[in-house]
């Protein structure tokens, strides 16, 4: 059981992190960053936590015996090699690497490792995963702020925000594979059809780039649909109310309801960021491993594997042009 926690990382997503180990009681009993950063000094005197700007400094005060790293990508695997023989518990901020080959070097630390992608805590995710059924149609869609066009914003934004639901889709749904992954210029998004290891399930998946969309996962299932539209919402509805005209409202409607009632449903609320405090809570519990709902190392791997798949379709695509040109 985790006691005393210091956090690696000053950067945005830090204070998330602070305000969800307040909630739980656990001690905060330091903060690592560089000697300029700014963010520390304010986080230090705000939370009245003590700073320290050296990782060896940390390690040898012996204050923690648990770690959050919440660091840029390309400096976290460095910072866990020096954590991971020590033998201390090390919640990683997703996807914990700048690549899955990076991650791979990790795996001797796998038993202490959890790698924090938050969404699989969403109560709308939890009632996903309970209520839906493993069989039918899956359609995924995700949407990117990042521009169409610009190609290392659009890896960047797939290797960093896609990968969230790649993980989810794993998580959800079972082992899966893309068939025929393609960036299509018509319509400006990525897409792919999705084959799983549950033969009862098959679906698509499209990534659209600086279009107004929000991410969703949705389930056909018979004359049932489940859905996470956006993630934070889980709905499920086997049948439509029809509203027929009239002539104040000449238009006929349909309203979605379940058993002749209003939609299920469930709504991710949360006075921390959504998902921090049950993901800290199973962190410090000590549950590792497959039967955890925390992504495991393994997991993790998986996802940002398949995000560099994506990558690569979205880059060969762009290569054409070089050659052509």
């Amino acid at each position: 059981m985790i006691t005393r926690i210091a956090i690696i990382g000053a950067g945005e997503i830090a204070p998330y992190h602070i305000q969800a180990v307040q909630k739980i009681g656990v001690e905060i009993v330091g903060i690592c960053a560089t000697p300029d950063s700014e963010n520390a000094r304010k986080i230090g005197i705000e939370h009245r936590i003590r700073i320290f700007s050296n990782l060896d400094d940390l390690i040898s005060s012996k204050v923690a015996d648990g770690f959050i790293i919440c660091v840029n990508s390309k400096n976290s695997v460095e910072i866990v090699k020096k954590l991971g023989p020590l033998g201390f518990p090390i919640l990683l901020e997703k996807p914990g690497a700048i690549s899955s080959q990076s991650l791979k070097e990790l795996q001797e630390f796998s038993h202490l490792l959890t790698i924090g992608y938050n969404r699989r805590f969403y109560e709308s995710v939890k009632a996903f995963q309970k209520l839906a059924p493993g069989s039918g149609i899956v359609e995924i869609n995700i949407g990117e702020s990042s521009k169409y066009g610009a190609k290392e914003d659009m890896i960047t934004s797939v290797l960093t925000n896609s990968v969230h639901i790649l993980d989810l889709i794993g998580f959800l749904l079972g082992d899966f594979d893309f068939i025929n992954p393609r960036l299509d210029r018509n319509a400006q998004c990525f897409l792919a059809e999705l084959i799983f290891e549950n033969v009862h399930l098959a679906g698509t998946i499209k990534i659209f780039f600086q279009t107004p969309v929000n991410s969703q996962l949705k389930l056909y299932s018979g004359s049932e649909v489940h859905e996470l539209r956006p993630i934070e919402v889980f709905s499920r509805f086997n049948s439509f109310d029809v509203e027929e005209p009239t002539l104040i409202q000449p238009l006929r409607k349909y309203h979605p309801s379940w058993n002749g009632q209003q939609p299920s449903q469930v709504v991710s609320t949360s006075e921390t960021k959504p998902g921090f405090v049950d993901q800290l809570a199973n962190f410090i519990s000590g549950e590792f491993g497959p039967k955890s709902t925390g992504c495991s190392l393994e997991d993790a791997i998986t996802a940002l594997a398949r995000a560099e798949l994506i990558a690569e379709a979205i880059s060969q695509e762009f290569r054409k042009d070089e050659t052509l040109g």
